[in-house]
């Protein structure tokens, strides 16, 4: 998965749950500029936002490896 397919993916998982960008930065406890700019792909997003993304969106993180 490509960065903008995970900025995609993260949008569209939260507007499929009818939350906006304020209510899922509450539930993960950053601020909602944050949460835009993640979206957008101007943020960087580490392994613990993105666990507490997922979390917030009932989701759970898997990492695949697949051989080139």
């Amino acid at each position: 998965m490509t960065k903008t397919d995970l900025t995609k993916t993260i949008r569209a998982l939260r507007k499929m749950q009818g939350l906006t960008q304020a209510q899922l930065a509450q539930r993960v406890g950053l601020e909602r500029t944050s949460i835009t700019n993640i979206e957008l792909g101007k943020q960087t997003i580490t392994e613990p936002v993105l666990n507490a993304i997922a979390k917030a969106l009932g989701y759970r993180v898997k990492v695949r490896f697949e051989k080139l």
